[in-house]
């Protein structure tokens, strides 16, 4: 919502007012003594531990103290010593102001959009602009460490030799870098903390030897203060020399968690020239922020230069940062050659179109798929076919601009049009040239011929996919938007190449990410709800299969709008497990359906028969209670088969409860002899002309025990 002149100028004095003041506190100590506090208090881990940080704006905190530190001149700081008693208050007040600060300019930010029109509803662009800026402002990488490397590594590796002649150093030289500077300033800090509670124990024990045995000190104490002890208890003197050394500890953090290049070379095996190179090309030097600064800013030096400099030493405000800086210190290089840009870009595309294809074959298990074909003037990035279901894949490798993640309208209009939009007519327009095409005829990027039968396929899918997150995007549109995209049986699986591959690591099969696809593509019909997250509706479809009758149960209905809960910690902490950074690894989240039907989906997934793997997908769609209802039926007319060898059968109708198609399912048991597989289609086949349901499967399963499914017919009235 917009406020008046009055009150936006209100809120920039209160800033304005809180600068002064933090500035003049700043300046009393040493730049890398507040920095390195700073950074203690929200990045560094003191135990093996990982510890998980709500964000709120206090993880930006060690950033903008930083910027206002590398304002002025460098100061070493002699208050720490001189007025060592007032650093903790002070340190204390900093931070709370700088909190203060980034909160008021969040507020004054979000203030400038109107996320909802006058009459409730929400108004796309601004709402996509809030979003996308507020994410550029608080979120530091969008996904999980070791993907971000991963992807990095991958994308850029190709270009080592022109990284290594243009700025000193290679991309594996970089993450390893990069990966020994957070692992010297988490070391560094462990070693102080338990340096000084050593330290502290040392000095407890030999006072009191000293106190009741007058046995000497083997540290310096003046004579005053051990006189003092003797007349001291036990617990005075541990909390004195546990407060003095907290005081010690904190003053001298700054020196801590700064390091040297030869420090860095010395932990890796690199060479202090590339390390030099470097530490000097992420790095900034005090008096380098501009003198006007004060106000927080979406994007600052630091996003580019992670590290602060002086005299030989560095110091890192923000280790989530690092990976950030070197994506676009990359990028940049490659983009600003002319003679490297346009290879680039295409490698961009190629390398996000063969990795996502990886993903989703990985899942699908499927042989029938092709890439980079042509029909006519136009081009298909990908396609993929599997039982009755087939995806149209494009891929987008284009960058974000900067502009657009400040959450200027032209911007972000111009990447819905460049990736969002033409990526889903690209996919349409060949939906369009295959559906009902027996002999549609494409050509593979060498031109030898590639011949589709369009005739077959009963249910499309469409996948726009992007190198990098535009969740503000993907997220924010729904089927019928102001914007004018997509239509309601043809809205797109908007996805990041990192979001696909959470996703596909958690689909226990084909039959599930379909399904995933066919859920997520009927919770964006529903404008009740809004997501912020492509993991978020993840966890909801492990969770409940983001059925709506269960969402309407948990969140009311009506007219009102309801945020789905996040579960970004849940699957942060799923994967810091996976690379050994908590003690106990918390468990992969899975898909909520009982044991019994992931046996029966699995049996369906692996049958390798026509319809199967569209069965399955119906299967899971059914209520926890039908679910419960067919087993129940299943393991009735299994045990008829086992004792009297003849052929049974039972009926049961689901609903798809978002568009309400109704489809029955009629399971049959019986012997793998042609006469009975006669019999069976004629059976079901009056079956269906008898029912009134939309879709009709009937499974034959000839195993006694185990299931083996022999035939799945699939009739529809659906077009």
């Amino acid at each position: 919502m917009h406020i008046p002149e009055e009150e936006k100028t209100k809120i920039l004095k209160e800033i304005n007012d809180r600068v002064t003041i933090l500035e003049e506190k700043i300046r009393k100590y040493g730049a890398f003594t507040v920095i390195a506090n700073s950074i203690y208090r929200f990045f560094t881990a003191p135990t093996q531990e990982i510890q998980y940080r709500k964000f709120e704006g206090s993880a930006l905190v060690p950033e903008y103290l930083a910027l206002i530190c590398l304002k002025f001149p460098f100061e070493y700081g002699i208050r720490e010593l001189s007025n060592a008693h007032e650093l903790p208050g002070d340190l204390h007040t900093i931070e709370t102001l700088a909190k203060e600060i980034i909160a008021l300019f969040t507020s004054l930010h979000n203030f400038s959009y109107k996320p909802f029109n006058a009459n409730g509803s929400i108004s796309e662009m601004d709402y996509i602009a809030l979003s996308i800026s507020n994410e550029e402002l608080h979120v530091r990488n969008e996904t999980f460490e070791e993907h971000h490397w991963e992807r990095l590594e991958n994308l850029y590796k190709p270009y080592n030799d022109y990284f290594k002649q243009k700025l000193g150093f290679t991309v594996d030289e970089a993450i390893r870098l990069c990966l020994t500077i957070q692992d010297y300033m988490s070391e560094k800090s462990t070693e102080a903390l338990i340096g000084r509670k050593d330290h502290v124990k040392e000095m407890l024990d030999e006072i009191r030897a000293y106190k009741y045995r007058n046995v000497p000190t083997k540290n310096f104490y003046p004579p005053e203060w051990l006189e003092q002890y003797k007349q001291m208890a036990d617990e005075d003197i541990s909390f004195h020399l546990r407060s003095s050394m907290a005081l010690s500890f904190i003053a001298r953090l700054g020196h801590d968690l700064s390091f040297t290049a030869a420090e860095i070379a010395a932990m890796e095996d690199i060479d202090l020239a590339t390390v030099d190179k470097f530490l000097k090309v992420f790095s900034l030097n005090f008096g380098e922020v501009d003198t006007n600064f004060g106000l927080p800013t979406i994007f600052h030096p630091l996003k580019d230069k992670p590290l602060a400099h002086h005299d030989g030493r560095y110091i890192c405000p923000s280790i989530f940062l690092m990976d950030y800086a070197l994506d676009r210190i990359f990028a940049k290089t490659l983009y600003a050659d002319n003679k490297k840009k346009d290879a680039y870009g295409k490698w961009r595309h190629n390398y996000l179109l063969d990795t996502a294809m990886g993903y989703l074959i990985g899942v699908l298990k499927t042989n029938s798929f092709h890439t980079n074909l042509f029909y006519g003037e136009y081009e298909l990035d990908g396609i993929i076919f599997i039982d009755n279901d087939v995806f149209f894949v494009e891929a987008k490798g284009h960058q974000i601009n900067d502009r657009a993640k400040k959450g200027f309208f032209d911007r972000i209009q111009e990447h819905v049009d460049e990736i969002v939009e033409a990526s889903h007519a690209q996919a349409i327009r060949a939906y369009e040239y295959l559906k009902g095409n027996p002999q549609a005829e494409f050509r593979d990027k060498r031109y030898k011929p590639v011949i589709l039968d369009g005739s077959k396929f009963k249910n499309a899918y469409f996948i726009s996919l992007t190198l990098e997150g535009i969740k503000s995007i993907s997220t924010s549109l729904k089927a019928g938007n102001s914007l004018g995209l997509f239509g309601p049986d043809t809205f797109p699986w908007i996805v990041s190449l990192y979001d696909l591959k959470v996703v596909c690591e958690h689909m226990e099969g084909p039959a599930y990410l379909i399904h995933y696809i066919h859920r997520r593509r009927e919770f964006f019909k529903r404008k009740t709800y809004l997501v912020d997250d492509e993991l978020d509706l993840l966890a909801f479809y492990l969770k409940q299969s983001l059925r709506f009758d269960d969402l309407d149960l948990q969140y009311g209905e009506g007219n009102r709008y309801f945020k789905l809960t996040s579960y970004h910690e849940t699957f942060n902490k799923y994967y810091d497990g996976q690379q050994g950074l908590l003690k106990k690894p918390l468990p992969k989240m899975v898909h909520f359906a009982k044991a019994q039907i992931k046996t029966l989906v699995h049996a369906l997934e692996t049958a390798n028969i026509e319809n199967a793997i569209d069965a399955a997908i119906h299967i899971l769609e059914l209520g926890v209670s039908t679910q419960k209802t067919l087993i129940a039926n299943i393991e009735r007319t299994k045990k008829r088969y086992r004792k009297d060898g003849d052929n049974h059968d039972f009926r049961i109708v689901g609903d798809d409860v978002a568009d309400g198609k109704t489809f029955m399912l009629s399971y049959w048991t019986g012997h793998d002899l042609p006469a009975f597989l006669a019999f069976f289609y004629e059976n079901i086949l009056s079956q269906y002309h008898k029912e009134t349901t939309d879709e009709f499967f009937a499974l034959l399963d000839v195993g006694k025990s185990d299931y083996k499914f022999i035939k799945v017919h699939y009739l529809t009235k659906v077009r």
